[in-house]
């Protein structure tokens, strides 16, 4: 088997507006591929609204960073694992309440998240959870640039293609 026959095109670039449900938080994401085996992510939000609100916090900041693993493309659309490390701001006490196991979640400035993207030609989508505070976030983006373009500089870059 060559290498020629194990190369896919990198995945696009993208840009997402975050919609996190349990505080009603909104902001951004963006997504960038180094080559076509990895790639980072950034997401920054900001929520004061639902679980947050009736437990007693004001307001709340995520950031966050993570790795982005391709996977094999299907039906012509990219896909990619996504592994990330939250930093959370958290204003207010915690309000002892049923609604919670834990609440001692909160007072936790780290956690981590996992998650799945789906890119298609021109429109991106994204979900993920974090896993120690159970937070799910929905990405709605859109790609930067064509796949034809992606794929002529993986061919001018390949170094092992004749």
């Amino acid at each position: 088997m060559s290498l020629k026959s194990q190369s896919r095109e990198t995945p696009l670039p993208a840009v997402y507006l975050v919609t996190q449900p349990t505080d009603l938080g909104f902001g951004v994401r963006g997504d960038y591929h180094l080559n076509h085996w990895a790639g980072a992510y950034g997401s920054v939000s900001y929520g004061q609204w639902r679980y947050y609100k009736w437990s007693g916090l004001d307001d709340h900041i995520k950031a966050t960073l993570g790795v982005l693993i391709p996977l094999k493309d299907f039906r012509g659309n990219q896909h990619d694992l996504s592994v990330g490390l939250n930093y959370h701001w958290v204003s207010g006490e915690v309000v002892p309440s049923d609604m919670f196991r834990d609440a001692d979640i909160f007072h936790a400035p780290f956690s981590f998240e996992l998650g799945l993207t789906i890119k298609y030609p021109r429109f991106a989508l994204a979900f993920r959870t974090d896993v120690l505070r159970w937070e799910p976030c929905i990405d709605i983006g859109f790609t930067i640039g064509r796949r034809g373009m992606a794929a002529k500089r993986n061919r001018a870059c390949n170094i092992y293609e004749k």
